[in-house]
């Protein structure tokens, strides 16, 4: 068991997924790194096993054939690492990256501890609407024994499996992905000990309530800032066209028609009683401007960024505050608890979901994943 964490961050990374482009490469391209030769399947997967999934080949390091912008934001961090996995649902390999405590060397980083997936909003990842530009993701995750594995791609995608292909996004398959044929080949590799979290925002508040809904029992803990958790209504199909219409897809491309079996299934509102027993933090503003909402704040830089803040984000904050009281409303209905966030004030913005996310590890990750 020890050699399968004693990991070198070598060339040989890239050089075994030379082929490996960010969308369209075959995940049996992406290769383990030479110098480990493992076996095709060498750690227990009963969860991918149990779907009949192929459990996600992975390889750390940089790839040399491709360049993310965001690797500029975590080259100088020697505890942030790249990390490729490949899905066979998706035929493409998906960019990770992997914040693990500083001040760990050789064996010591690959020792066993809980792992955090973060995921993004609309934007995946891809652009710079996300956790690795707009927050302090990984200064403040430095200091704590904790795997974090931020989801780089997955734009418009709500992180779910379409009934379509052949959309401008290409095949997508990511529940598939995270929650069949990631979770336990990646902590393997990167040292889990099988205690697990979830965070989502914005679009992606919505994909983790309905994770932990298919999946009971695969994490310990779920946080959902600022989502909708209604999904089959009107008011939530609106809200998800919204979303979509960004990129020229639509929510039939990826559920089907509406009303259906699949929009039901997808609907976190619907499915409450399913989030029985689990441990949630859901979080909200009112869409009333708030302190992270002024020039005056660092994070905040230039007047067009605070009316988008003001304006756009005033109202799509008002509209997700709308669903997540009908759902707090459904989940205290069933005696469902839960821990609930609401503000007074905040925005759809970066500045309100950096307070989600070290609050949601104060009040929730830090106790459930130990």
């Amino acid at each position: 068991m020890k050699n399968t964490r004693k990991r070198r961050l070598m060339s040989a990374t890239a050089a075994a997924m030379v082929a490996l482009m960010p969308v369209t490469l075959a995940p049996a391209s992406i290769a383990q790194p030479a110098a480990e030769a493992p076996a095709p399947n060498p750690v227990g997967t009963p969860i991918a096993d149990a779907a009949g999934a192929t459990p996600a080949p992975i390889g750390i390091g940089e790839l040399e054939k491709v360049n993310p912008h965001w690797r500029e934001q975590i080259r100088g961090h020697d505890n942030v690492k790249e990390v490729w996995a490949g899905s066979v649902s998706m035929d493409r390999g998906v960019p990770l990256v992997w914040i693990h405590p500083k001040g760990l060397q050789d064996d010591e980083i690959y020792a066993p501890r809980p792992t955090l997936y973060v995921l993004n909003g609309a934007d995946g990842g891809e652009g710079k609407a996300s956790w690795l530009y707009q927050t302090d993701i990984i200064d403040f995750f430095s200091d704590k024994n904790v795997n974090v594995v931020i989801v780089q791609a997955g734009e418009f995608s709500y992180y779910t499996d379409w009934v379509d292909p052949n959309t401008e996004l290409g095949k997508q398959t990511w529940e598939t992905f995270l929650t069949k044929e990631l979770p336990e080949s990646l902590e393997a590799k990167i040292g889990g000990n099988g205690k697990r979290g979830i965070i989502g925002m914005s679009m992606s508040a919505t994909s983790v309530l309905n994770f932990a809904q298919h999946s009971p029992g695969l994490y310990d803990g779920v946080g959902s800032f600022s989502g909708c958790a209604q999904t089959s209504d009107e008011i939530g199909a609106q809200a998800i066209k919204l979303v979509l219409d960004r990129k020229g897809v639509t929510g039939e491309q990826m559920w089907g028609p509406r009303p259906s079996d699949n929009w039901t299934h997808n609907d976190p509102l619907v499915n409450a009683e399913k989030l029985r027993g689990q441990q949630m933090y859901i979080s909200n503003g009112t869409g009333l401007w708030g302190e992270w909402d002024t020039t005056a704040h660092p994070n905040v830089d230039t007047e067009t960024q605070l009316i988008a803040q003001r304006t756009t984000g005033s109202a799509i904050e008002g509209g997700t505050n709308f669903c997540t009281n009908v759902f707090k409303a459904k989940l205290d209905s069933l005696g469902i608890d839960a821990h609930w966030d609401l503000g007074n004030s905040g925005t759809h913005s970066w500045g309100y979901w950096q307070d989600d996310l070290h609050e949601s590890w104060d009040v929730l990750f830090s106790k459930v994943l130990y």
